[in-house]
């Protein structure tokens, strides 16, 4: 069961990182997501940083949709999310 999911693409593309040191690393990320399965879909941008010092991970994350919506006569992203996490390595 688990081989033959594996034989499907995922039907999301982002981004990756581009420089990692090993002691001390601050990641900044930024790229597009789109649902490839959906042709209708709008692409979304993404951007994140982060804090890695030896064993400590620290990570906030977010997605902004290009998509937009009208509410009294202002304009704003139809979606919005906002991710965090902190993690020892032991």
């Amino acid at each position: 069961m688990v081989v033959e999911l594996c034989r499907f693409a995922p039907p999301y593309a982002s981004a990756v990182k581009l420089f990692n040191p090993k002691a001390f690393n601050i990641p900044l990320r930024a790229g597009l997501m789109k649902n490839l399965a959906e042709k209708d879909s709008k692409p979304a941008f993404t951007f994140g940083t982060g804090l890695n010092l030896l064993y400590m991970h620290l990570d906030v994350s977010g997605v902004v949709s290009s998509e937009r919506t009208r509410i009294d006569d202002s304009e704003f992203p139809t979606k919005v999310g906002l991710a965090g996490s902190f993690g020892l390595l032991f």
